[in-house]
């Protein structure tokens, strides 16, 4: 009999993954997952009980969740401040993906049409990263590093702060910017200004001004800033911080980005 292999696995869930972003998760099949990953009908079988089983396996491998969970999974002596922007710099950089910005998108979409994805997501998917932050903040109670808040709740806010971040970017991240980008239009660029559309403007050839004036001295790009969606992250983050550290803590300036 034959073993299940990492690779065919990996291979079906990039190939559910294409076809689970066109069509929803209702509107594929495994016929055209199937057809999409090269391989038989029924081998997607072998390594998935059912469509919704492929679908989690999808969620964990292109969610935030992974990252996430490693730094849950072993956080050190890192204490809260510079935990939370650690979190919020992880989902940050996982949401410069493609993938993980249309996992996101299906999730949201299919989740709430399908309440059994929904609960599945959160058991498999959410859950772990939810448990493990609880127990990190029960922890960091129990030594005095934040107020006696209950770290369930805690975690629960947190979460919704951060994921409520990450909405509001896929809700309003103009047309044709990439949602996990924001350097040209915080250097002041137009993302849908190019010079080559301007009525007469030709690309630059280093000729001299047709006038005869000067050419003003080239100057250097202007430094690349943190994505819109990683200084919101964590802004929100330093917020959070301030709003569960002790009293004689809560009070002094940020040193977590120094």
């Amino acid at each position: 009999m034959e073993r299940p292999h990492p690779d065919r696995r990996q291979q079906i869930i990039d190939a559910a993954f294409r076809v689970f972003s066109r069509k929803g998760f209702k509107g594929a099949s495994n016929r055209e997952i199937a057809e999409e990953a090269g391989v038989a009908p029924g081998l997607i079988y072998w390594y998935f009980r059912n469509k919704e089983d492929l679908f989690l396996a999808v969620a964990e491998a292109k969610s935030p969740a992974l990252p996430l969970g490693r730094l849950l999974a072993d956080p050190g002596d890192a204490p809260p401040e510079q935990f939370f922007r650690s979190m919020a710099r992880e989902i940050g950089r996982a949401f410069r993906s493609d993938a993980t910005r249309d996992v996101a998108r299906l999730l949201l979409a299919d989740g709430l049409r399908h309440p059994r994805l929904r609960i599945l997501w959160r058991e498999r998917v959410l859950g772990p990263v939810f448990d493990g932050l609880t127990r990190y903040l029960a922890e960091q109670v129990e030594r005095g590093r934040l107020r006696p808040v209950d770290p369930a709740m805690t975690a629960r806010l947190f979460l919704g702060l951060m994921m409520s971040q990450v909405l509001l970017h896929l809700l309003l991240a103009p047309d044709g910017m990439a949602p996990g980008d924001g350097e040209a239009q915080a250097n002041g660029a137009d993302p849908g200004h190019s010079a080559e559309h301007d009525d007469g403007a030709e690309l630059d050839d280093g000729a001299e001004p047709a006038d005869g004036a000067p050419r003003p001295a080239t100057q250097p790009p202007p430094a690349p800033l943190p994505g819109l969606l990683e200084r919101a992250l964590e802004q929100a983050a330093d917020v959070f911080w301030r709003g569960v550290a002790p009293e004689q803590a809560a009070g002094r300036p940020s040193q977590a980005g120094s």
